[in-house]
């Protein structure tokens, strides 16, 4: 039997751990459900260390009923082209201020798709998404995006206006690629929600108007 893969007793019910080699390993369901646990709990390290987890809720009411969902889920298998398995998201799926891991609003994306709709965005600073100021003897400013797990630079500018607009016209065209690359692997409601954040985005580039969240998508800290 290969590791990390999902099975059930005779009983019916799905196992959290077994013996695999000569070595007890957790099953791909169960590593995800103790993640999710480690998320939501109150006063618990991760929330402390990411503070927009603070009030994260889990709706599933216990592992059996979360592997046996997981099961039917579009990508909960699959692995990216560097042979990651697909990222649990609780976001992409989800309204404007719900934190928490639901059935409804849970899916599985590929890490790359995971990191593209991540705006960051730092509390410490009143510049744009995308945007550093740059202190010389001409104030400039930067404008960097990360794609991949990587960060492009993207030029320097006068105004942390123009910093900003050139970081949402790399963010369109990398949505629309994303849209391309990921069409048939990945549930076709997070595919309506790419184009609705790709449409948004091309709203404020049109517009002039600062891009501070993607149709729903909260944004990181």
């Amino acid at each position: 039997m290969a590791c990390v893969v999902d099975f059930k007793t005779p009983n019916g019910e799905w196992v959290g751990s077994y013996n695999c080699n000569g070595k007890q390993v957790h099953t791909r369901a169960y590593k995800l459900w103790h993640d999710v646990l480690w998320r939501c709990k109150v006063g618990g390290k991760y929330q402390e260390k990411k503070p927009t987890y603070l009030g994260c809720v889990n709706y599933f009411d216990d592992y059996q009923s979360f592997a046996e969902w997981c099961q039917v889920q579009v990508g909960y298998m699959k692995r990216d082209t560097n042979g990651k398995f697909y990222s649990l998201d609780k976001d992409i799926l989800s309204e404007t201020g719900f934190v928490g891991y639901a059935p409804d609003t849970c899916c599985f994306v590929p890490v790359g798709l995971n990191s593209l709709l991540q705006l960051q965005h730092s509390s410490r600073t009143d510049m744009p998404i995308g945007v550093t100021k740059r202190d010389t003897r001409k104030v400039t400013y930067q404008a960097r995006i990360n794609y991949e797990g990587k960060n492009k630079y993207l030029g320097t500018y006068d105004s942390k206006e123009g910093a900003h607009k050139a970081w949402q016209n790399a963010k369109h065209i990398n949505l629309e690629t994303a849209l391309r690359e990921y069409e048939g692997l990945v549930d076709m409601r997070v595919i309506d929600k790419l184009k609705l954040i790709t449409y948004n985005l091309a709203q404020d580039i049109n517009l002039n108007k600062e891009t501070v969240e993607f149709g729903g998508v909260p944004l990181a800290a």
